[in-house]
């Protein structure tokens, strides 16, 4: 099975960080099981020996050291001790990493300081060890920023959606889905992670099947899903194409681009030129608004 290119992208950006020696790598994303699977592949890449996880219900684990099975669950749990411990008893060249510490940081001010601390205590004693921190939220105390490094990971591209979707009709024995209704899903699926996407296919063949209907279905997921973050609102595009009044011209583009929409995976085939995206630039109430969701609802329907 391929590798998809975000991953690829994500793997090569961290081993070059990683063979550079930086001592502390924020990833910041919400994929957390996805970033760890990255972060296993770097490690094969580097010759990494060991991947320790710290988060502050588990603590501190590494299945491959034994001398964590000797420790007290308060002391594994305490991200203090934890600290000293990466200094004083890691041996060969290991990975640590920090899950959804950012509340920590946020809470306790002195943590900053032993994150330095230990930072310094690698660098002077010359330890194979790098930091990494995995959080959805981008919190960087300004006693550590010049140490660490940020590193976006990027939500799934269409052809990793492609692929889960690929794999998910397999699994349950949908076949001959037409391509069209493949485009149309992988379409609407965009901009969601791998977790989110695997649960809203599966919500969406309790039904016992797959059609042009959970093209709604999926809309209506994401709709909730964007209500829980509280600074986004979800507008459904229902307007066509007759809604806007003028722009001839625009409207002739649109209707020929709607073509390559409606058969997208043909266009890929022929290599046509996929519309990236247009500027609407006016003053207010002149049609921008309404036009975009037309754009959109031409894209989904």
């Amino acid at each position: 099975m391929s590798v998809p290119q975000n991953k690829i992208a994500a793997v090569k950006i961290i081993s070059t960080y990683v063979a550079s020696d930086y001592k502390l790598l924020y990833l910041y994303t919400s994929e957390e099981s996805k970033t760890m699977k990255i972060l296993e592949q770097v490690a094969r890449e580097t010759d990494t020996q060991k991947i320790y996880t710290y988060d502050i219900v588990r603590g501190l684990q590494c299945e491959k050291d034994k001398k964590l099975k000797y420790r007290k669950k308060e002391e594994k749990t305490d991200i203090y001790k934890t600290l000293e411990f990466i200094a004083d008893n890691i041996e060969g060249k290991s990975f640590v990493v920090f899950k959804d510490i950012h509340t920590l940081f946020e809470t306790d001010h002195r943590l900053a300081r032993a994150f330095k601390n230990c930072i310094n205590d690698i660098l002077n004693n010359h330890i194979p060890v790098n930091l990494f921190v995995i959080s959805p939220v981008l919190h960087i105390p300004p006693e550590i920023e010049k140490e660490a490094v940020v590193i976006d990971i990027p939500l799934p591209s269409r052809d990793e959606i492609e692929e889960i979707l690929n794999r998910f009709l397999e699994k349950n024995d949908f076949h001959g889905v037409r391509e069209i209704l493949k485009s149309k899903l992988i379409e609407a699926l965009n901009g969601l992670t791998e977790i989110e996407v695997q649960n809203i296919l599966q919500f969406c063949v309790q039904d016992g099947e797959i059609d042009d209907g959970d093209i709604n279905t999926i809309i209506d997921q994401k709709k909730q899903l964007i209500r829980k973050g509280g600074v986004l609102e979800f507008v459904k595009p229902e307007e066509n194409i007759g809604d806007i009044g003028g722009l001839d011209r625009l409207k002739g583009w649109l209707k020929r681009k709607k073509g390559i929409f409606d058969q997208m995976e043909k266009a890929k085939e022929f290599k046509v030129d996929i519309p990236k995206g247009v500027l609407l630039l006016g003053m207010p109430g002149c049609g921008k608004s309404l036009t975009a969701k037309v754009i959109i609802a031409i894209k989904c329907n």
